[in-house]
């Protein structure tokens, strides 16, 4: 499950209580179990095309497979997503066109106002 706007405690409630009844009415856990639902969080790493354009709009670090123009890490808003490259937008550089298959990965930066 994602959601656009982010996974809420609420979201992970429900959900908790929707596979609990599942289990208890199934009987497919036979002893005392636990059952947890989580958010895999802000610091779950970009992987793949789908990830960064969930992205769109927020700072991200991408760190690249090896050195692109010098530099094997990026930080900026992502402003575009294609098949075959990221656009990140920074405050102190030039916006930068980085080839998706150099991408090893990349994490969304905490922003605070």
């Amino acid at each position: 499950m994602d959601n656009k706007g982010g996974i809420s405690l609420e979201d992970c409630r429900n959900l908790s209580f929707e596979i609990g009844q599942l289990l208890d009415a199934e009987n497919l856990v036979p002893a005392s179990y636990v059952l947890e639902v989580s958010s895999p969080g802000l610091d779950r790493p970009l992987k793949n095309l789908r990830d960064f354009q969930r992205q769109c709009q927020r700072m991200v670090t991408v760190f690249l497979q090896s050195p692109y123009l010098d530099k094997a890490q990026y930080t900026g808003r992502v402003a575009a997503v294609t098949e075959s490259h990221l656009l990140l937008h920074s405050d102190t550089e030039t916006p930068i066109t980085i080839p998706f298959q150099s991408i090893d990965h990349g994490v969304v930066e905490l922003e605070f106002k």
